[in-house]
């Protein structure tokens, strides 16, 4: 591990781990840092924490992203996107969320279910049912690169 391999090099030795096995070692961190940063901005949506979760989004989401994660927490960004009141890209956001969800073949967790499902009652509230439908379906032409820039737009 890194402290082993740090210990060896200090005193001048080789030690079992090559740097380059701990750089691996080192992303897969950053990525779970991430990934406990981005879900703490879920919480803080869910606590209505606004300000707290955008903070929590700008130092998480880029750490996800280099796991090409990203969209797994579009859900949780969409939510805060229309809690914000920033309506068309939160329906952009879900959009991009669905269609990812739907080519992955997989299903959300319980909490971006619970957030999918709050932030679908504030667009039908908000939006006429054919400007939520064209939102959605820009939203799902968008790259995570595009995604993501939309999520952290001021």
């Amino acid at each position: 591990g890194v402290r082993g391999w740090r210990r060896y090099w200090l005193r001048g030795e080789r030690g079992e781990d090559e740097p380059e096995d701990l750089l691996g070692w080192g992303r897969e961190r950053r990525s779970v840092i991430g990934i406990d940063v981005t879900n703490i901005a879920g919480v803080l949506t869910e606590r209505g924490d606004l300000e707290g979760a955008r903070a929590a989004e700008r130092e998480g989401l880029p750490l996800v992203k280099e796991s090409d994660y990203a969209w797994g927490w579009m859900d949780h960004l969409a939510l805060r996107t229309a809690l914000a009141r920033k309506i068309s890209n939160a329906a952009r956001l879900a959009g991009f969320a669905d269609s990812t969800f739907a080519a992955k073949d997989t299903s959300r967790q319980p909490n971006e279910a619970r957030a999918r499902d709050r932030l679908q009652a504030l667009l039908r509230e908000k939006l006429c049912p054919d400007e939520l439908e064209r939102l959605l379906a820009e939203g799902a032409k968008m790259s995570e690169d595009e995604a993501c820039r939309l999520a952290l737009e001021e």
